[in-house]
């Protein structure tokens, strides 16, 4: 019946990818948000957030002289292998390290960086859940919120320029910083997605509308000779009556 096919598209039981909010806006918000997601964190792990010139202060703080360093919340950029390949890879911050460069500025970019991956990371599974399960207006709500919460996160971490590092040594523009930018600016699209999404009952039965005491009836076979009839009345203010009776069959000689 109508009913049944409804309850079991809400459920999920049509299988994957069958899509109950629609096709366009959720396959986007797939995309998106997995474009996101890998910018976001390769600017939150990335050894170019910042880059630096070390003077000679750095020099007395055993720091190697060198041009346009660059710096990440968790690794900085490192020049000393030998192999030409790997010779600007990243590496992590050593103990000594981060006694020096880590005050409270650049421990909170850290913190703010960590919870926007949190809000990105249930924003993304949200929408690949999009493929497969109807989700209630409010759920859909709450992950537009959470997208917008990741963008303000990720826009805090750019107190990392009011460290101390930033502050004796410079800090300029980075291509990690570059990435923060782009992350902040896709996870308010993916708010704006996800506030534009459609329930379940906006995307399949929007375009129904039953005018008031209009009925329809639904007869089920039961297999036993009885048949299950259900009688579903409109009322005017949106909501329904709902009567169910069993009703044996007639034999076939009456």
């Amino acid at each position: 019946s109508v009913d049944r096919k409804r309850m079991c598209d809400r459920y999920g039981k049509h299988g994957c990818c069958f899509f109950p909010h629609g096709y366009c806006l959720p396959i986007w918000a797939i995309i998106i948000g997995l474009i996101t997601w890998v910018i976001a964190f390769n600017a939150s792990y990335g050894c170019f957030y910042a880059h630096s010139d070390l003077s000679e202060q750095g020099e007395r703080d055993g720091l190697p002289s060198l041009d346009d360093f660059g710096f990440g919340l968790w690794s900085r950029e490192n020049r000393n292998s030998n192999d030409e390949y790997f010779r600007y890879r990243c590496s992590a911050y050593s103990t000594d390290e981060r006694n020096l460069y880590f005050d409270a500025a650049w421990r909170a970019a850290r913190v703010f960086a960590i919870l926007g991956l949190i809000c990105v990371g249930i924003g993304v599974i949200t929408a690949v859940l999009l493929m497969c399960f109807a989700l209630s207006r409010i759920w859909l709500d709450i992950v537009a919120i959470l997208w917008i919460l990741a963008s303000l996160f990720f826009l805090l971490t750019f107190v990392s320029y009011a460290s101390d590092l930033c502050k004796d040594y410079g800090c300029r523009f980075g291509v990690g910083s570059g990435l923060m930018v782009a992350a902040v600016l896709l996870c308010l699209l993916m708010a704006v997605i996800f506030y534009l999404i459609r329930d379940w009952d906006d995307w399949h039965y929007g375009r129904v509308r039953h005018a008031a005491g209009t009925q329809t009836v639904t007869e089920t076979e039961l297999g036993d000779g009885t048949k299950k009839i259900v009688r579903t009345t409109h009322n005017g203010d949106g909501t329904k009556t709902i009567e169910e009776s069993i009703v044996r069959a007639r034999s076939g000689w009456w």
